[in-house]
């Protein structure tokens, strides 16, 4: 413990020194704290995060500091397998051998460090294109949807793609391609590919949790019906019953008259209505046990008359059938008939046939070739006319058909055509000389489920050009249309496969070299053998492409051990599809019996 001692006469200036001491070492102490500069520490990074290199190919990184007035922003250079890729102290990275380094630049001041990762490759196959499913959404706010990116070809060496969002304050899109809604709009949410910058889109509408329940609309009136058709769209809620009611009161209720129906789409026509009388009609939805109604419409029943559309058939270039029927529901009929004009809506102002009974059947005559008619079936009732819906012809001419051979075998080939209005089917006759008759080959085209001429010739010779044009017969006499067209089968000059059997590879494969003379640029399939695969440099694809000239390619299918040694191979077809014209080819490889070690 210390001891207070007095001052004395010889200890004050032994204090008054003491105290002038500390004093300067205080004053000293804080000059330095005043002066002494604070260190800033810099952020250091690089301008890629993750590189792809060819083999023997370079890229310089580039590195940059956070402050950007950082004084001091030396930094050295360094790789984690500098056997894979090295880098000099320029950052200039070299590519040595297939793999995958850490390349890492590390402040001089702070020792901060950035890194990216470099892959190395012996050969970079580029980006071709890029697209999204799905292309079209919607969304309810809230809601998150998951889109996927899908990078062309399947074996591109840099798949990533970056997301971005329109409107990030409408949606928001992470690096995974998850859409979060947050309001309200409609938005684009795109992907771009790192190599190549190829983009796709998908457009999203976003909306509120409910349901839109549309105004009903109202068509096909007569005395007793009308076809009511609509929409329910529900948006992030359970609908658990959707339906039309009606009523002749305004705002109809499900406790009024309903229909009770399913789905979105609403569709139902209205039956055993009172004629002559106006209702009132909403389409609703019940949503957590309450009925949701949307806007109402209105209508009114016709008089008690009811008149079909007309059903026109046989046609011909000056003639065509008309029938029908007209329901008076008890009514007297004055008059009855059908009226036609080459303008819509025809009414007995224009051209007329007045005709009996409720029944209507008449051929209308000495019309023009290639002429569009219109054609109403009418009833007088009371003095006042009636008309039914309105039906359409057009008269015949001179067929024109343009047939384009679509799918190619080596003993059939597909073509299809453009329909002419109110043709079904059409004649053909083909021959492997030009300009076929009838006397050659004959056969039928016919319109299928596309709304398209589809006709089908077989039992062809493989390798062998065809001609075909379109014929029509009134009475004896034949007429040949002008548009022939040639198309030769599978395995002539103008499409021909060669396959060799070369070998037999340690997993019991036969593999096969394929030669083709082309011109164009084609889709190389497989159909019939899953194992299947093609070879392209080192890896093993479903599908490839090939271009003009005489094209080689390796495909590979696994035989099937019959016993002894001998195996076979399956049958198996290569479908080659022209990329400009959609036209598939067809190469069938047959079954082969096949010894092992004549290939090992």
């Amino acid at each position: 413990m210390l001891k207070r001692e007095k001052l004395t006469g010889k200890s004050g200036p032994v204090w008054v020194m003491l105290g002038f001491l500390l004093t300067l070492s205080l004053a000293g102490s804080c000059s330095k704290e005043d002066t002494k500069e604070e260190v800033v520490i810099p952020d250091i990074a690089l301008n890629k995060s993750e590189l792809t290199l060819e083999k023997g190919k370079t890229e310089r990184l580039i590195a940059s500091f956070t402050p950007a007035e950082t004084p001091d922003k030396g930094h050295v250079w360094t790789s984690s397998t500098p056997g894979v890729a090295m880098v000099d102290e320029t950052g200039m990275v070299t590519a040595v051998k297939p793999g995958e380094a850490v390349v890492t630049a590390t402040a001089l001041t702070g020792k901060k460090t950035a890194t990216c990762k470099v892959t190395v490759v012996d050969k970079i196959v580029r980006v071709a294109g890029v697209s999204i499913k799905p292309t079209v959404a919607t969304m309810v706010v809230g809601d998150d949807l998951a889109l996927e990116a899908t990078v062309a070809p399947e074996n591109a060496t840099n798949k990533v793609v970056a997301w971005s969002s329109s409107d990030s304050k409408m949606a928001s899109v992470d690096a995974t391609g998850k859409v979060t809604a947050i309001a309200e709009g409609k938005i684009t949410i795109k992907a771009t590919t790192d190599d190549g910058d190829k983009t796709a889109s998908c457009q999203i509408t976003i909306v509120h949790r409910g349901v839109e329940i549309s105004k009903p609309e109202v068509s096909d009136i007569t005395s007793i019906s009308a076809l009511v058709e609509g929409t329910v769209k529900p948006s992030g809620v359970k609908v658990t019953e959707v339906g039309i009611c009606y009523s002749t009161s305004q705002s109809p209720t499900v406790n009024d008259k309903k229909v009770v129906l399913s789905g979105e789409d609403i569709s139902y026509t209205l039956t055993k209505l009172e004629a002559n009388t106006t209702y009132y009609v909403r389409i609703y939805a019940v949503v957590d046990g309450a009925a949701k109604y949307g806007d109402q419409a209105m209508f009114t029943t016709e008089v008690a008359v009811e008149i079909s559309v007309p059903q026109i058939s046989s046609i011909s270039s000056s003639s065509a059938q008309v029938s029908g029927t007209i329901t008076t529901y008890g009514l007297q009929m004055e008059e009855a008939g059908i009226c036609y004009s080459t303008s819509s809506m025809p009414t007995v102002d224009a051209t007329k046939v007045v005709l009996s009974g409720n029944e209507i059947a008449y051929t209308l005559n000495e019309l023009t070739p290639e002429t569009v008619y219109y054609v109403r079936i009418y009833a007088k009732l009371d003095g006042k006319y009636y008309y039914g819906d309105q039906g359409t012809f057009t008269t015949s001419g001179i067929i024109k058909t343009h047939f384009e051979a679509t799918d190619i075998y080596e003993d059939r080939v597909m073509f299809t055509s453009a329909a002419p209005s109110g043709v079904t089917k059409v004649d053909v006759c083909y021959g492997t000389s030009p300009h076929p008759k009838i006397t050659d080959n004959i056969t039928t085209a016919s319109v299928g489920n596309d709304g398209k001429l589809n006709l089908s010739l077989t039992g062809l010779s493989k390798g062998t050009t065809y001609y075909l044009r379109a014929y029509s017969r009134v009475g004896s006499k034949i007429e040949y249309y002008d548009d022939e067209v040639s198309v030769q089968t599978v395995g002539g000059e103008e499409f021909f496969v060669k396959v060799n059997i070369t070998h037999l590879d340690g997993y019991l494969n036969l593999w096969v070299v394929c030669v083709i003379n082309i011109d164009g640029t084609y889709l190389v399939e497989i159909d019939g053998d899953e194992s299947a695969v093609f070879k392209k440099d080192v890896d093993y694809v479903k599908s490839l492409y090939i271009e003009d000239g005489t094209s080689t390619f390796n495909y590979r299918q696994k035989p099937n051990d019959i016993g002894n040694g001998y195996y076979y191979m399956s049958q198996a077809t290569l479908v080659f599809t022209n990329i400009d014209s959609g036209v598939r080819y067809y190469y069938t490889i047959p079954y082969r019996r096949v010894n092992v070690f004549d290939y090992i």
